[in-house]
């Protein structure tokens, strides 16, 4: 990542966008102190974030939505003024007059401290901006000289969070965890897809989608054979089969399959990639995961920029659209004439 967002508000490369938008719905009262606070940023995320700046924007007494930057963003001209845009404005550009922010800078204090202060200095209600250094945290406020604290690991918050949000070591690893097969495995899956075309009509592309819907009922029940997701892989590129996913499709569906679209995309060589690779970005947005819906969608923009999803994903994120829209936009892509994106 490197220059401003999609996520804020402009136009660009997808690898230019903010981690976040993650929006999880979690009542404040489970975050009471800054600890609390720096406790779950991991498990918003997804992942350990490292020189990157965190808001938690609360609302309505509730977590509204989480989103990272790299450092870097805020040091670039005009990255500063377009992150905090995003900040405090909804999708639709009306102020969030009652937003309460929560900042955390990971990374070296003498290079955090500056870029905090700045978007402190230009948000409304600040709960607290703390500094993360390796393993310990500091207000930043606090004298150079004042020792940290130690990061809480395995608190109250974890308990909470339970095994509901998986960690990962870092965005690296998330990325990794939807890579394409590659060596012999990539041989195997080949031939599999190879099959895979057989199973599925593609002149029939409706019972293509319900096929597919079937599939993810075994998936719901037990394991499924590699040639189902290749199957899945290869009826994503049907636009009514696709339809028939999005008219099930709402946010409990999408968080509960999450971990289906993934293996999908572990089996599903780079030649029929796109579409699932779509599908599964604007699952995890729907879900409320914004780090893996934004690694979908660079990957997937890097394929191909103009296929219908992509273009959706950049509309979704661009605006800043919140999940609890999806509804609505569900309903445009419903067409009776069946061209779902």
């Amino acid at each position: 990542m490197g220059k401003v967002a999609h996520s804020d508000l402009t136009s660009g490369s997808a690898a230019d966008m903010v981690d976040g938008m993650t929006s999880s719905r979690i009542p404040l009262a489970t975050l009471r102190t800054p600890t609390d606070m720096l406790e779950a940023v991991p498990f918003l995320l997804g992942f350990k974030p490292a020189d990157a700046i965190v808001a938690i924007v609360v609302l309505d007494a509730q977590v509204y939505l989480t989103a990272r930057w790299d450092l870097g963003v805020t040091e670039s001209p005009g990255g500063l003024d377009q992150v905090l845009e995003r900040l405090v404005y909804d999708c639709d550009g009306q102020p969030l007059w009652d937003a309460r922010y929560f900042l955390v800078g990971y990374g070296p204090r003498e290079r955090v401290r500056p870029v905090l202060e700045a978007v402190r200095a230009g948000l409304g209600v600040v709960l607290d901006s703390v500094i993360v250094d390796r393993r310990r945290w500091w207000f930043v406020d606090d004298p150079v000289a004042r020792p940290g604290q130690p990061i809480p690991r395995k608190g109250r918050v974890a308990r909470a969070f339970g095994e509901t949000r998986p960690v990962l070591a870092s965005r690296d690893a998330l990325v990794a965890g939807i890579a394409p097969p590659t060596g012999e495995r990539e041989d195997t899956m080949l031939a599999a897809l190879l099959a895979a075309f057989e199973v599925i009509p593609e002149e029939e592309p409706a019972a293509a989608g319900r096929m597919v819907l079937d599939i993810m009922a075994d998936w719901s029940r037990g394991p499924v054979p590699d040639i189902d997701y290749l199957a899945v892989a290869v009826a994503m590129s049907l636009p009514l089969a696709r339809e028939a996913v999005w008219r099930v499709t709402t946010r409990d569906f999408a968080v509960r399959h999450l971990a289906f679209w993934k293996a999908v995309l572990t089996r599903t060589p780079l030649a029929v990639r796109l579409p699932p690779l779509a599908v599964l970005g604007l699952n995890a947005w729907i879900a409320g995961d914004g780090a893996l819906k934004n690694i979908c969608l660079e990957e997937a923009e890097r394929i191909d920029p103009d296929f219908s999803l992509v273009q959706l994903l950049l509309a979704v994120t661009g605006q800043g659209v919140h999940p609890d829209l999806w509804a609505e936009i569900r309903d445009g892509l419903l067409t009776p004439a069946g061209v779902a994106s």
